[in-house]
């Protein structure tokens, strides 16, 4: 995304969702509203979308 989003940043809304915690293998974990796993969810999708190519 961070690719595609090039020379766009400034004039997209991206959303991002979160909840559905899951293990490194993929096994559900159960799901997580907590706001101290929102902000952990959001800020691991910004490092995700980080790369500006």
């Amino acid at each position: 995304m961070g690719k595609a989003l090039q020379g766009y940043r400034d004039q997209v809304v991206l959303a991002t969702k979160f909840g559905n915690v899951r293990s490194a293998d993929g096994t559900s974990l159960g799901i997580n509203g907590r706001p101290e796993y929102v902000q952990l969810a959001c800020e691991a999708s910004l490092q995700r979308l980080r790369p500006r190519c």
